[in-house]
């Protein structure tokens, strides 16, 4: 199909994609929004496309025909939530787990205590999916994975991890088994080194500024740190960062 032919953005559809950086709205339609084909693309593997629109329709030319929209760089610019406007912007729908818990046969699973910074979350994502760890549990107070700082931070590997939001991670917790393996991050637990591989595990990492909650610390079978070296001045580790070392060492990657 000639780029003619597809139909122009409408008001309608500028007005959806705009208002879609707000977290009512997206809770509302049920979608997210987006930006850019290195992003999108991997996208279309695991989420359902509802709108693509673009400046250069042919280079997302696995997307339906009556789902494209064309669009020049100034309506790009004002429907994009970055400083450099993409080529192309896609709606998806929000996926819709069947279990509000990972299934109890996963092997790795990763748990989040109130994660706020949309980076640290969507380096998450893409880390698990690197590690092929594709549960992630999303305790209260975790922001949206759905936000577009977050999409992006994914970098496309948001459709390849299963994410269940909004859960109270101490009644997930009550509900596993005792031969399932808790892992918790604590400046007074086991050093890192001694943390082996393991098929069933649950990980928890907690938010930025307050680490673990007090009823998880309790509820975890373990409790390791990452420790600096002699003489580091740095005060802590970002938590993506800890999350990258840790998962590296119970998925057995190093």
């Amino acid at each position: 199909m000639a780029d003619m032919d597809l139909l122009a953005v409408s008001n309608r559809e500028r007005k959806l994609i705009t208002s879609l950086r707000m977290k009512k709205y997206r809770d509302l339609e049920g979608l997210f929004v987006a930006e850019g084909n290195k992003v999108i693309e991997p996208l279309l593997a695991n989420h359902t496309p509802r709108l693509v629109v673009s400046s250069e329709p042919r280079s997302v030319s696995s997307v339906p025909a009556e789902l494209l929209r064309s669009a020049d760089e100034s309506q790009l610019k004002a429907m994009s939530s970055l400083q450099t406007p993409p080529t192309s912007i896609a709606v998806f729908e929000q996926p819709k787990e069947p279990t509000p818990y990972p299934p109890l046969s996963a092997s790795v699973v990763v748990a989040l205590d109130a994660i706020q910074n949309p980076g640290n979350l969507g380096t998450i994502i893409r880390l698990c999916d690197w590690l092929g760890i594709r549960h992630l549990v999303l305790g209260s107070g975790t922001v949206d994975p759905y936000s577009s700082k977050v999409v992006q931070a994914t970098a496309g590997a948001l459709g390849a991890v299963h994410l269940y939001p909004n859960v109270d991670l101490t009644d997930y917790l009550s509900t596993l088994d005792e031969e399932v393996r808790v892992v918790g991050t604590a400046l007074d637990g086991a050093e890192v080194a001694g943390l082996g591989r393991s098929d069933r595990s649950v990980v928890l990492f907690g938010n930025e500024g307050h680490g673990l909650s007090a009823p998880l610390l309790a509820a975890c079978s373990e409790l390791v740190h990452i420790p600096a070296a002699k003489g580091s001045v740095s005060e802590s580790l970002n938590v993506s960062i800890s999350a990258a070392i840790i998962l590296s060492k119970i998925t057995g990657i190093v």
